[in-house]
């Protein structure tokens, strides 16, 4: 299972996939949207032979993930599908062996996404444990009235309390849960966070030349916080009530309708603090929104918890956990930063910086984990 290997048996395992790939017929485990020919997406959708008469790729993103919008014609008929695929680019597939994302997205739908309702409905997952490639195919929701945001884009409070209840439905549905199929296999746990989380806390503590210049000067020196506490901060980010969490939760990750919003790109999803998830999310939003509609975002949040026999968190504990996990949001953000367009375009990544900090800044966050930590 892809949450059970650790970060040192990823990395011995991933150049293994990698040439196993490279011998693996790609009419066993795909590689490039020309691979996607009728028999085989007969085959992964499940339909019998012949029902789809041909295909028309009509977007291609290349990222952590190959991305392709896909028109599958069956007769006069067409569908519109979204898949995504392990990536093809060499940088990407190497960090995705390591990480183990699309597998462990695979897992998710596998597992977990009929349980709930804030995630989209799987057309087909599959995973190729030799060559470490992934399918998954899932409806195209702009066919269905969604709309998608950058992250750079502005969600309103509107949106932002929808998204707000996607996460509060999914916590309460796993509070206390870690058995997340009958046979209790897949334990979904972050097993990279101890060794990664200090290495990041310490670097970026140093406040880094190449994002510096994007941050308020006053919250350069605050960073120090993060070098000084680093082998604490896995710990203390885990430190409040637990259950899943999406784990990637900014507000590009979501597709908006009108009656609600579904969480999108699953690969990060882990067993962790609660509220994170809605930290996250503010710490990625419009400074302006947040400021004006975070309390009672996070109080409506606490209301959709604990509707019915929900669990309950008492709103001064989940604020003291709302400061301190914001920061989660603003390490993804300097590590998106950090890694120039390979993650996100310039625009987006800076945005997402820039607004994380200013929600440390607003929150006075390092303040909130020295208390904690002293206490």
């Amino acid at each position: 299972m892809a949450n059970r290997l650790t970060p040192l048996t990823a990395m011995v395992r991933a150049p293994i996939a990698m040439a196993a790939d490279l011998v693996v017929p790609r009419r066993i485990a795909a590689r490039e949207p020309e691979d996607f020919t009728t028999r085989w997406l007969d085959g992964v959708l499940g339909l019998p032979e012949g029902s789809v008469t041909r295909s028309e790729v009509r977007e291609i993103d290349h990222g952590t993930s190959l991305r392709v919008r896909l028109e599958i014609f069956h007769g006069d008929t067409s569908t519109s599908v979204f898949i995504k695929q392990t990536p093809t680019r060499k940088p990407a597939r190497l960090f995705n062996a390591v990480t183990r994302l699309c597998q462990h997205e695979v897992h998710f739908y596998t597992h977990v996404a009929d349980q709930i309702d804030c995630a989209p409905t799987a057309l087909a997952a599959e995973w190729h444990g030799l060559t470490g490639r992934s399918t998954l195919v899932l409806p195209d929701l702009g066919g269905e009235g969604y709309e998608f945001l950058d992250v750079a884009d502005h969600a309103t409070a509107d949106q932002a309390a929808l998204a707000v209840e996607a996460m509060a439905g999914l916590h309460r549905r796993f509070w206390g849960d870690t058995s997340f199929d009958p046979k209790g296999e897949y334990l979904p746990r972050n097993s990279a966070s101890p060794f990664i989380t200090p290495l990041l806390c310490r670097y970026l503590g140093g406040a880094p030349a190449a994002i510096a210049g994007q941050l308020p000067s006053a919250f350069t020196a605050e960073l120090q916080v993060l070098r000084t506490h680093a082998q604490a901060m896995p710990a203390l980010f885990d430190s409040f009530d637990q259950t899943l969490v999406h784990n990637d939760s900014h507000q590009g990750n979501m597709a908006y309708r009108d009656d609600r919003v579904l969480l999108l790109d699953w690969q990060a999803c882990c067993v962790g603090s609660a509220v994170k998830d809605f930290a996250y999310f503010m710490a990625s939003s419009d400074s302006a929104m947040r400021r004006a509609s975070e309390r009672e975002l996070l109080q409506h949040y606490l209301d959709v918890l604990a509707a019915g026999d929900g669990p309950a968190i008492a709103w001064d504990d989940a604020w003291r956990a709302y400061r301190i996990l914001v920061i989660t949001g603003f390490i993804a953000a300097a590590a998106t930063a950090l890694a120039g367009d390979r993650l996100q375009n310039a625009a987006n990544a800076k945005a997402g910086l820039q607004r994380a900090a200013t929600t440390l800044v607003d929150l006075e966050s390092f303040k909130a984990v020295q208390q904690r930590l002293t206490a």
